[in-house]
């Protein structure tokens, strides 16, 4: 499940930030855009399957405890 949560999430596309420090000309470059969207879709990815193992792992952890009561 954490696995498909992550695909699911990193196929969008975000979208770029109105961020003051980002020049003007390079949020009208290509090139800029496919890379920034190519690293946040990454960081996305990697942030949810992290999430995902986390949670799956505690929920193994609360089953187990709760098992053995």
């Amino acid at each position: 499940m954490p696995a498909i949560y992550a695909i699911a999430v990193g196929r969008q596309s975000p979208a770029l930030p109105n961020d003051p420090a980002i020049a003007p000309e390079m949020k009208n470059s290509e090139g800029f855009i496919s890379g920034y969207q190519k690293q946040r879709r990454n960081q996305r990815i990697r942030q949810g399957f992290i999430s995902g193992m986390i949670g799956f792992a505690v929920g193994i952890v609360t089953f187990t405890l709760i098992e053995r009561n």
